[in-house]
């Protein structure tokens, strides 16, 4: 055999590929997505980065996790999330985090920094242009009032003519003319008053009064009014319980008291009401349910492209009690539906923490669509109590939508219409009864 016909045996090809086989060695990155397609450019806020994330702790508290450096802070904090990621005040900076990322998180705080200073500009700009106008409307009003007083009453009249705001350094009328003023906001400003010049009765906390100041009620009625017509509230308004019941607390509190900001409003003051109004909801739904029992029903629906499903229940002390209301975006942005499996494993544990021994809930109520009727077989196989039904309301909704499809039924629709809007709804009803029988003949 020649040389040049010499073939290698395996067990040499193997040591020859081992000698020729190179590892790569792991390398470290604080940052493995650290690169330019990766980071973005701008954000608007810190929990779409997926960098800093909303959790849960095992005892069900708000949390949020840097993925950086992998601290857990609690609640769900945007404020102190950013601050974390830049360095900030109140909580300590993060370590780990990534030039390009900090640059990132440094060009979002400049620009909520920005809007904040714009936002504090225009709103003493507006405190200046309102105290101007409700000067002004006050004025007007009280000319008005005084003007009607003494139509019916003249000798009333003459003891009411003196109404006039005066121009002191508690006025709200003068307070914009001080430089000073504009430093502090709209409430702080007018309701800051000197402890060295306060009287006795100034400083006692007041919370009845046999008469009221006209001037005072005046004023109170036309920034009331103010508020409806800026923000498209109701007119009917004042005579709301709850905004009455706002005044009656408002009378037990003093001069150094600030209204909430809208991160407590949207925040913790949101959630206590939640809470309350929940509680008083399952309170009512737990009522004499020994005895009649506890039924539940539900349905998916499609809000302005955001899928959700509501779920619900109901017995003889509530007839419709809202146990949750589930978002579906991230199921269905996965690629999944909201098939069977899925929507009784949004609801058992919801029923589970009603009724855990299984001896309550007897009733299931879902449409006739195929999805919810075997979710509801699946849940019958967890409580065996349960019976399902079909809701008429969506069977008998379907087929009016069929019937009033047909077009002899488009145009009494539109006949109806027309006859109503000339001659009123009280001859609509003959007419339409007329109609009817014509088409049924």
């Amino acid at each position: 055999m020649d040389a040049n016909d010499y073939i290698p045996s395996d067990s040499e090809v193997a040591d020859d590929d081992e000698d020729e086989l190179i590892i790569p060695q792991a390398s470290y990155s604080s940052d493995s997505e650290d690169s330019v397609s990766a980071v973005p450019t701008s954000i608007k806020t810190v929990w779409e980065t997926k960098k800093f994330e909303k959790i849960l702790d095992k005892e069900g508290r708000k949390m949020w996790k840097c993925h950086f450096c992998g601290v857990e802070r609690s609640e769900w904090n945007h404020t102190k999330a950013w601050h974390h990621a830049i360095g900030g005040k109140d909580v300590a900076s993060c370590k780990r985090i990534p030039p390009r990322w900090k640059a990132v998180f440094a060009r979002f705080a400049a620009q909520k920094e920005t809007k904040k200073a714009a936002r504090d500009v225009h709103a003493r700009n507006l405190t200046i242009s309102t105290e101007e106008k409700d000067a002004v409307a006050f004025a007007l009003y009280s000319k008005q009032k005084d003007a009607k007083l003494a139509a019916r009453n003249p000798r009333k009249a003459d003891n009411a003519k003196n109404l006039t705001p005066t121009h002191d350094e508690h006025s709200t009328v003068s307070s914009f003319s001080h430089p000073n003023s504009l430093k502090r906001s709209y409430f702080e400003r007018n309701n800051q008053v000197d402890s060295s010049k306060k009287s006795k009765h100034q400083s006692l906390l007041i919370t009845s009064s046999a008469k009221n100041n006209p001037a005072a009620e005046r004023r109170l009625s036309l920034v009331i009014n103010h508020l409806c017509v800026a923000h498209a509230l109701p007119f009917s308004l004042p005579q709301s319980p709850l905004f009455q019941n706002m005044l009656v607390h408002a009378r037990n509190t003093n001069n150094t008291y600030k209204p909430p900001s809208r991160y407590e409003m949207s925040g913790d003051l949101l959630e206590a009401n939640f809470v309350a109004y929940q509680q008083d909801q399952l309170n009512k739904l737990l009522m004499n349910v020994h005895t009649f029992g506890i039924g539940i029903f539900g349905d998916g629906a499609t809000i302005v492209k955001v899928p959700m499903m509501n779920i619900l229940a109901c017995s003889a002390g509530n007839p419709s009690c809202v146990l949750d209301v589930v978002d579906c975006t991230d199921h269905v942005a996965e690629g999944n539906k909201k098939d069977a499996f899925f929507i009784c494993q949004q609801m058992l544990p919801r029923m589970r923490q009603i009724d855990p021994e299984k001896n309550l809930f007897d009733l299931i109520a879902f449409d006739g669509a195929a999805n919810v009727q075997k979710a509801g077989a699946l849940i019958e196989q967890h409580f065996p109590r349960c019976t399902v039904i079909v809701g008429i309301e969506h069977t008998v909704s379907l087929l009016f939508g069929k019937v009033m499809a047909v077009r002899p039924m488009q145009e009494m629709c539109q006949f109806a219409k027309l006859v109503s809007n000339v001659f009123g709804l009280p001859f609509i009803f003959y007419a339409s009864i007329n109609c009817l029988f014509n088409f049924l003949l």
